[in-house]
């Protein structure tokens, strides 16, 4: 395989670990879930297409099949050319052990390895929340979304949702309209546009937030990649809001994938007869969505609301032990953090950050908040 020399040494490395990486998650059979377990194992990605077959089956733990597809792969021209094209295409690849990959998607066992990125990355790092529902939206649906982002416009907040038509397209539409950013989680790779009707909106998207997806470059779209991409729009929003959906759809797949995520679900209420709202009421009704009227119902329940707080002066940060300084800083940046974003920001596991906000609690220092929020008092 050949080296990138237009770059210096320390880049060069950098290039071929993400080369190895593009070969990895080309293989077929490997999923987001191994690959990750190899990638952080081994450390140097390289190492996995070098290992021998007995190191790979006791140590790795990987099937004859997939040794043979590891062993057998020699396609690593393809994925220079793919990043160089990616390159040129201004493409950003996010590996999940980098700190540009969005915060609360890391949390997820079975988030991509890595994402292709066409855009800006900077509103990854903010709140996201994804604005979900049906194609065959009503005039009443597209009132309310609109209302809804514009009510949010407050709010240093990032919408997410899978660029489709209908609610998708209206919820994109309404974040560029208040300058809020805003992304789309793609089913296909980066190389052309489905729906190709939405071209204009997502060059608009792209100098606001831009396209997300895991599929590699020349990926076309298929049915059987949506449910796998909506996983993406669950696992990267603190909170998915459902305008209108029937009882069946992608809408209601990203809410029970929210939902398993342990992310907070809100839903409109419709007609009881009406079946685009009947996915929504089914929700409510079963527990696994909270009812909202407005805007301002999530902003509370995420604890986004604005109120006085105790200004803590550093003089009182000699109380403080090294752990509980680091979880006060990350909080004094950017409050209210969700638990699995301040667990990556502060470095601790998560059983220790329990420990240390149980005491900062009881100090009065900070407070635990619906959704897994934690903020300043």
């Amino acid at each position: 395989m050949q080296k990138f020399n237009i770059f210096e040494p320390t880049k060069i490395m950098k290039t071929q670990e993400l080369i190895y990486r593009l070969a990895l998650h080309a293989i077929k059979g490997i999923g987001p879930i191994r690959a990750k377990r190899i990638i952080d194992q081994l450390g140097d990605t390289s190492l996995v297409f070098s290992s021998s077959k007995k190191f790979l089956k006791h140590e790795m733990g990987l099937s004859d099949q997939l040794i043979a597809e590891i062993l057998g792969y020699h396609q690593f021209n393809a994925c220079e050319q793919e990043l160089r094209i990616l390159q040129n295409q201004h493409i950003k690849v996010l590996c999940h052990d980098a700190p540009n990959y969005p915060f609360l998607l890391k949390q997820c066992a079975d988030a991509p390895a890595l994402l292709y990125l066409n855009g800006k990355e900077e509103a990854l790092q903010q709140p996201c929340i994804a604005v979900i529902g049906t194609r065959h939206h009503s005039d009443y649906g597209r009132r309310l979304c609109e209302e809804f982002i514009s009510e949010l416009s407050a709010h240093k907040v990032t919408i997410v949702s899978g660029l489709a038509f209908g609610i998708d397209g209206i919820a994109h539409r309404a974040a560029l309209k208040q300058q809020l950013p805003t992304y789309g989680v793609l089913a296909h790779g980066l190389k052309e546009l489905y729906p190709p009707s939405h071209s204009g909106l997502s060059k608009e998207m792209q100098a606001q937030g831009g396209l997300l997806t895991e599929y590699s470059f020349f990926t076309k779209a298929s049915r059987e990649y949506f449910p796998a991409r909506n996983r993406i729009v669950a696992g990267m929003c603190s909170a998915t809001v459902i305008i209108e959906t029937d009882i069946r759809g992608g809408s209601m797949i990203t809410a029970d994938l929210a939902y398993s995520y342990n992310r907070e679900v809100f839903c409109f209420p419709g007609r009881a007869d009406d079946r685009k709202s009947a996915g929504c009421n089914y929700l409510i009704k079963n527990l696994k969505a909270q009812l909202i009227t407005s805007a301002n119902d999530v902003i509370e329940a995420l604890g986004w609301k604005e109120k006085p707080r105790k200004n803590i002066q550093r003089s009182l940060f000699v109380d403080f032990n090294v752990d509980e300084r680091s979880v006060v800083d990350q909080l004094q940046q950017s409050t209210p953090l969700h638990y699995d974003e301040l667990c990556l920001r502060s470095g601790l596991h998560t059983s220790h950050l329990s420990n240390v906000l149980l005491h900062l609690e009881l100090q009065g220092i900070v407070e635990i908040k619906p959704g897994k929020m934690v903020g300043l008092v």
